[in-house]
């Protein structure tokens, strides 16, 4: 069974509705591994300072988030999503199918939209994710990451790793691949390595992820059933920043109207108390 991790999640209420995300199979495009991934980052950099194991060195440990991505890899295209995002997906679906509320009965975390589909035939990865009520979605080539293979080698989980390095964006990362495992793939955008990767974080420890379970599960891919806006990363980046420092001023600039917030049991929350500055930097610092 996978561990699932509880996160505190503010619901925002537009015009009396929550956007929820469904997902359609694609038959044609099937996977064959299922890699679950412990994702932690550092939500504060002054309060805390993260080991390159996800853990606090120092500081105030409750400043990095953890959460789990399943990856579906194996075969011509892999899909990178939240675990949680899955468990609220299929809830809302067979809800919905039943005529109920979308999450009825469901008090579980929401999980990260965020969702990373690379397609190695066509050289496309696609990110998709949401800010406020809208989807957008960013097309571009798969990253040529130009890793750098090091005579360094270590054993995670009974399997022989080595280390390789790379620049990606404006951060230098250290990853642990496995070429036991003969895929060319890895957590959120990583890939192009000659094996699996089990272990990828950045060298100022903001970003960790680690391998926590593989299984085969042939399986189809699945992509959103959603109208997604079209745009770029740093478009996609300064926009989300505003979003989270101020989110009742981005939604009102946005749609117009009156918005209002409230907490998972539907308590009002003053807008106000929302507003904060963003203390900590995306993973792609520069485009």
């Amino acid at each position: 069974m996978y561990k699932t991790i509880v996160m505190k999640r503010i619901c925002c209420l537009l015009a009396g509705f929550l956007s929820f995300f469904y997902v359609i199979p694609v038959a044609s495009q099937n996977t064959t591994l299922e890699c679950m991934y412990e994702q932690c980052f550092v939500t504060d950099t002054a309060a805390v300072k993260m080991s390159k194991y996800g853990t606090a060195e120092n500081g105030d440990s409750t400043r990095i988030s953890k959460e789990n991505f399943l990856l579906h890899c194996g075969g011509s295209v892999s899909s990178f999503y939240s675990y949680d995002r899955m468990v609220v997906d299929s809830i809302s679906a067979a809800n919905k199918s039943a005529g109920k509320f979308s999450l009825s009965g469901y008090k579980g975390p929401l999980g990260s939209e965020l969702r990373i589909y690379k397609n190695f035939e066509d050289n496309e990865i696609t990110m998709i994710d949401e800010i406020g009520m809208d989807w957008f979605k960013v097309v571009e080539p798969i990253p040529e990451f130009e890793w750098e293979l090091c005579d360094e080698w270590k054993e995670i989980s009974g399997y022989k790793v080595r280390k390789a390095v790379c620049n990606f964006r404006g951060r230098d990362y250290e990853a642990w691949y496995a070429s036991d495992i003969p895929v060319s793939d890895g957590p959120w955008k990583f890939c192009g390595l000659p094996g699996l990767i089990f272990e990828v974080y950045d060298t100022r420890c903001h970003y960790y992820y680690r391998l926590t379970g593989i299984r085969l599960k042939d399986a189809p891919l699945y992509y959103p059933d959603v109208n997604a806006i079209e745009t770029n990363m740093k478009k996609f980046n300064d926009a989300k920043r505003r979003y989270l420092e101020n989110p009742a001023l981005y939604m009102s600039n946005t749609y117009g109207g009156s918005v209002s917030f409230v907490d998972p049991e539907g308590n009002p929350i003053d807008p106000e108390t929302l507003r904060s500055k963003l203390r900590h930097d995306f993973e792609e610092i520069e485009f």
